[in-house]
């Protein structure tokens, strides 16, 4: 055998050894972390997956309380309504319109604390809801806050000057603590943005008669 042939022997033999080498470097070390990767992967694929299992069966619930809560609206049964509508605003806690009912409901039972609650949560969810803020003004006026009531539709035609229940409501509250005058502006400014309606009109004629 030439030296040649011996080298190339040696060569081959280094190389079996050197891949023996890496392959048992590559099984102590690498492959542990391959797997580890795998798993880590595969087992957030799974999380991923049963979460949005739950998320699709929280959503089912709310979607059936909301539905029943509509129901029970139709046949009058109030506080059935608001009972599964708040267990659809549990499941759902950020769904206005889930909210929107809960609010209606409580405003219907009288339970005003819990309405104004109920549209200010809409209200963090939405800040430019000027329904939120009228209704609120709605309920403090009742209430006779005049104070916030007026606070708070001042803030609904803010957001909304086309917002005609506002203008109503607010007219209408000034015009029962004896400042018909400044009903009055209040409605002209209304009529003034939104010219085509007939219903504040309607109320500045009202307002005028009744102030005769």
């Amino acid at each position: 055998m030439d030296n040649k042939q011996k080298k190339r022997k040696k060569f081959k033999k280094n190389s079996m050894f050197v891949f023996v080498i890496l392959f048992v470097v590559f099984l102590i070390f690498l492959l542990p972390r391959i797997y580890d990767s795998y798993d880590s992967m595969h087992s957030k694929q799974k999380n991923d997956i049963d979460k949005n299992k739950y998320v699709q069966k929280e959503q089912t619930l709310s979607e059936i309380n909301y539905e029943a809560g509509m129901i029970f609206l139709d046949e009058e049964k109030y506080f059935l309504a608001l009972e599964s509508f708040e267990k659809a605003v549990a499941k759902d806690p950020d769904n206005i319109d889930y909210l929107t009912q809960c609010a209606l409901m409580n405003y219907r039972l009288k339970k005003y604390d819990q309405a104004i609650e109920a549209y200010k949560k809409i209200i963090t969810i939405n800040k430019n809801s000027a329904f939120s803020y009228n209704n609120i003004g709605n309920i403090y006026w009742i209430m006779k806050d005049y104070d916030e009531a007026e606070n708070n539709f001042k803030k609904a035609i803010e957001i909304n000057s086309n917002l005609i229940s506002a203008y109503n409501n607010y007219a209408l509250m000034l015009d029962e603590k004896s400042q018909s005058i400044e009903a009055i502006e209040i409605l002209q400014q209304g009529i003034k943005l939104n010219p085509e309606n007939t219903e504040l009109r309607s109320t500045k004629r009202l307002i005028e008669v009744n102030n005769k």
